[in-house]
């Protein structure tokens, strides 16, 4: 019987071992699954993001766009009425989904231009009305923070303001609501004013 010396079996043990690791490194399967793994969490954060990032954009522009159609629907008319004003509001918010347009507040208002004593422009609020009755601005009251060389005597300008906050879906990527503020203004285009007798 031949006697196996103790380094001879330490030898072979060492031997097998870098066989194995030779074959597992050169064995690629389950490599793909492994580096996709790693790769899962950065698509989705990347496709939900983009998702959020898009819906925040299209808002933007639905907002700017609402507010620029409705200003100029009112300055259309040649007078207001509140049941006038309710169905532009309404036909603003055809471009909205349900829940955006339970989300927005959108006020019009007619400023009227005149000198002071001194012959310096004044302009004041001749009427106000908004969708859901808040943030009208008084009557009579002065505007002052309009566009330089916006405002000249004896002129109207319709200036329509949109509120609206904007909610995420994914509130990992953004936080809260995004409050979208919009302005503009437009000039009567048959008229120099649009009363509105029933409006405050």
């Amino acid at each position: 019987m031949i006697k196996k010396h103790p380094i001879n079996l330490f030898q072979v043990a060492v031997n097998k071992f870098f066989t194995k690791l030779s074959t597992f490194k050169k064995n690629s399967e389950g490599t793909a699954a492994i580096e996709f793994s790693f790769i899962l969490p950065l698509m989705i954060a990347t496709y939900f993001g983009t998702v959020e990032i898009s819906r925040l954009y299209i808002a933007k522009n639905k907002v700017e766009t609402v507010t620029e159609t409705i200003s100029d629907l009112v300055a259309q008319g040649t007078s207001a009425t509140k049941q006038d004003l309710t169905d532009i509001f309404s036909i603003g918010s055809k471009a909205l989904t349900t829940k955006e347009s339970l989300e927005f507040n959108i006020v019009v208002t007619a400023i009227e231009t005149q000198p002071n004593n001194s012959g310096t422009p004044v302009s004041r609020v001749k009427w106000s009305e908004s969708k859901k009755g808040t943030n009208k601005h008084a009557k009579n009251s002065v505007v002052n923070n309009l566009p330089n060389g916006l405002a000249r005597n004896y002129e109207t300008i319709i200036m329509t303001e949109l509120y609206y906050k904007h909610s995420s879906i994914y509130e990992f990527f953004i936080k809260g609501k995004k409050s979208f503020d919009r302005r503009f203004f437009s000039k009567p285009r048959y008229t120099s004013s649009i009363p509105c007798d029933d409006c405050s």
